[in-house]
């Protein structure tokens, strides 16, 4: 625990960060956060940061009964209403006593209020959690975990180097399948993934457009080769951001192609822009769609191991001239002092599908291992989330 004498730096920390946030900075949200988080690291004795850190599957347990005995569904449906223990036991079928106690943690945990003895009301966090898209990162975020986590010891003993680019998952381990396999075979698990890419795009990211200078881009691209240019969405999930540029770029003539799996692509919603084609493709297959101005991964990458991604790439490449442009949209870590939420993610992918979040110079290895190489030009980057534009051409475009 900090000094006394060395907490005041900290908390003008605070106050500097809650300016930069009501000037409405673009990452004022991440100052004020990072601002807090390093008071409270500093105030708090080292074994409670233990203690609270323990009992972190034990609030995402209690998260998962709340759902499914449907406490915080009804909250949600009635968010003007607050609604008794007693209520919530009716509509639901469930002991008042274990409402009382999942309540209890529901309500400390911010993801519904209080407002009175044994009495509760929705707030964002409710309505927001009760979105198909969170409801789907918490079964594969908390839910398999959780499953799987407990054959940690037996797998790190079995499999000891654990090199991930030639052992399985751990995932496929417990479960004697790997993710994707589950996902081919269990249309829940399948669902619940593709919500919850959805939104972790819709809500959790700057749209790719503003992070890279697209428009200007394709506006020289045209210029150059006097052809519409051709976009393509590699593993592109719903279209969310084929979509979104579209929407930002209706003046444009050009060509989008959504790729992602057969299941995938006959789940893809309506009401996408007229201009997007989905078409089935494995991007493990050989890339069909020849000498497209931009190919974009969004998100891919970081489910595969180096092997597995070299060899995506070497399809793309392949397809690629000197006047295309590789895009991938992910994360590019810092070689020392990673951000919690970043680190959560690279475990996370190796846990559940050997994939792994990369540094600069691991993306710039990975590009140039692929056949024909591919060359890193820039990384671009938005204050407003943890995600980059990872630029990439041709080793031997100028």
């Amino acid at each position: 625990m900090a000094a006394e004498s060395a907490l005041q730096p900290l908390v003008w920390k605070i106050q500097e960060a809650t300016a930069n946030f009501e000037k409405g900075e673009s990452n004022g949200v991440i100052q004020v956060q990072n601002a807090l988080d390093a008071l409270q690291r500093a105030v708090e004795p080292s074994h409670v940061q233990i203690m609270k850190q323990r009992f972190h599957s034990v609030q995402n347990v209690t998260l998962v009964m709340a759902l499914e005995m449907g406490l915080l569904g009804a909250l949600s449906s009635s968010p003007t209403n607050s609604l008794t223990a007693d209520d919530l036991a009716s509509s639901s079928g469930y002991n008042k006593q274990l409402i009382v106690r999942v309540m209890r943690m529901m309500t400390a945990l911010k993801f519904a209020d209080e407002v009175d003895f044994q009495t509760y009301k929705a707030n964002d966090v409710t309505i927001t959690q009760m979105d198909p898209g969170w409801l789907g990162t918490l079964l594969i975020v908390n839910e398999w975990v959780l499953s799987y986590g407990a054959h940690v010891r037996k797998y790190l003993r079995q499999n000891k180097p654990c090199d991930m680019n030639s052992t399985e998952s751990l995932y496929e381990f417990a479960n004697g399948e790997s993710f994707w396999e589950t996902m081919k075979k269990d249309a829940i698990s399948k669902k619940a993934f593709d919500n919850a890419m959805s939104t972790r795009t819709k809500f959790s990211f700057a749209p790719w457009h503003d992070k890279f200078p697209a428009r200007s881009r394709i506006d020289e691209y045209k210029i150059k080769t006097a052809s519409n240019p051709v976009i393509v969405d590699i593993g592109g999930n719903q279209g969310v951001d084929l979509h979104s540029f579209a929407t930002a770029n209706a003046d444009l003539e050009c060509e989008l192609f959504l790729q992602d799996l057969p299941e995938t692509i006959k789940n893809v919603p309506a009401g996408l822009d007229p201009r997007i084609k989905p078409t089935a493709h494995d991007f493990f297959n050989p890339q069909s769609i020849k000498g497209a101005a931009i190919y974009y991964l969004k998100t891919v990458l970081h489910d595969w191991n180096d092997v597995k991604s070299i060899e995506l790439l070497s399809r793309t490449a392949t397809a690629m001239t000197n006047d295309s442009t590789l895009l991938i949209h992910d994360m590019v870590l810092s070689d020392r002092n990673e951000s919690l939420v970043r680190a959560d993610m690279d475990i996370h992918t190796m846990l559940a599908m050997c994939g792994c979040e990369r540094t600069y110079t691991q993306w710039k290895e990975l590009l140039a291992a692929a056949r024909p190489p591919l060359r890193l030009v820039k990384v671009w980057s938005s204050l407003k989330d943890p995600q980059s534009i990872v630029e990439a051409v041709l080793a031997g475009a100028a």
